[in-house]
C-alpha cells in the first residue's frame, strides 16, 4: 500500500474562494490530494511528523483557472510553469482531440506534472478556414450542425468552440444543442458579432472581437478565411482607442449584451 503524503502549511492567510473574510494565521493540513484540517493555528494541532511549510505573511488560495489556453505541442508546452503560477486548471479552446486527450492523459499520470486539462476539441468552422490556424480546426456542413455537436460530446469535450466563419443561425443551433448535452459553448466572433453571438446562446465572447460591429466605415475587414496575421490579430487596435464609450452604439451593443 502507498504511503500517503501528509503536509501542512502553517501560519498563512486563507482565502477559500467563498468570498468569506480571510482565516487569519490558519494551518491547514493535507492527506494526499485531500485537505483534511483547517483553522487557526492556535486551535488546529499538526502532528510533529507531518511535514510543514512556513505559511507566514503568505496567502494561500485555490488554485487558478486559466480559461483560454491552446497546448499545441509538447516541445511548445510546459505545463509544469502553469503550477509554478498557482494554476492548477486550464480549458484549451482549440485542439485537434488526439492531441489534447493524448496531453490530458500524460498530465493525470503525473509525467510532466501540470495542471488539469479541460478541453473543447477543434474550433468549429462552417466556412472555408484561415489555413494559419487550420491546425486548431474543424470544417463542419452546417446542415449538421446538431450531429456535429454531439459527435464532440460523445469524444468527452468539456465545451464548444465556435469559430470566425459561424454565422448566426449555426450558432444558435450549435448552442442549443450543445446546453441539452451540459456544454458551455465559447466563441472567436466574426461573421457572427457583438451581441448577436449572446442572443444566439453563447456563453462566453472570447477576446474583444465583441466590440467587431463598431468599427468604423473603412476598418471592415475582408472575409474571415481571408485575413492576413495582422488583421486577423491587430485590426481591432488600429481603431479602438479612438472609439467614444459613451457613444450611442456603444450603449445599444452593452444594452443587448446586458439583455442577452
Amino acid at each position: 500500500m502507498r504511503e500517503i503524503h501528509r503536509l501542512a502549511v502553517v501560519g498563512a492567510r486563507v482565502l477559500d474562494g467563498t468570498g468569506r473574510a480571510p482565516l487569519e494565521d490558519a494551518s491547514v493540513l493535507i492527506e494526499g490530494d485531500r485537505i483534511v484540517a483547517i483553522g487557526p493555528s492556535a486551535t488546529t494541532p499538526v502532528p510533529a511528523e507531518v511535514e510543514r511549510i512556513d505559511g507566514r505573511d503568505k496567502f494561500l488560495i485555490p488554485g487558478l483557472v486559466d480559461m483560454h489556453v491552446h497546448v499545441y505541442t509538447p516541445e511548445k508546452w510546459h505545463p509544469e510553469l502553469f503550477l509554478a503560477a498557482g494554476v492548477t486548471t486550464v480549458l484549451d479552446l482549440g485542439g485537434q482531440l488526439r492531441d489534447v486527450t493524448a496531453y490530458r492523459g500524460l498530465v493525470d499520470s503525473g509525467a510532466p506534472p501540470g495542471p488539469r486539462i479541460l478541453f473543447t476539441g477543434p474550433m468549429l468552422e462552417e466556412g472555408e478556414m484561415y489555413g494559419g490556424f487550420a491546425g486548431f480546426c474543424r470544417r463542419f456542413d452546417a446542415e449538421r450542425t446538431e450531429a456535429e455537436v454531439d459527435a464532440l460530446a460523445d469524444a468527452g469535450v468539456d465545451g464548444i468552440k465556435l469559430y470566425v466563419t459561424v454565422r448566426p443561425d449555426t450558432a444558435r443551433r450549435a448552442c442549443a444543442q450543445a446546453h441539452t448535452r451540459g456544454l458551455a459553448v465559447f466563441m472567436h466572433q466574426h461573421a457572427t458579432w457583438g451581441a448577436e453571438a449572446a442572443l444566439a446562446g453563447v456563453d462566453s465572447v472570447e477576446h474583444v472581437n465583441v466590440f467587431g460591429q463598431l468599427a468604423p466605415p473603412g476598418y471592415w475587414l475582408a472575409e474571415p478565411s481571408k485575413l492576413n496575421p495582422f488583421e486577423y490579430g491587430g485590426w481591432l487596435w488600429r481603431w479602438l482607442g479612438d472609439l467614444d464609450p459613451r457613444a450611442d452604439a456603444v450603449r445599444r451593443l452593452y444594452d443587448a449584451l446586458i439583455a442577452a
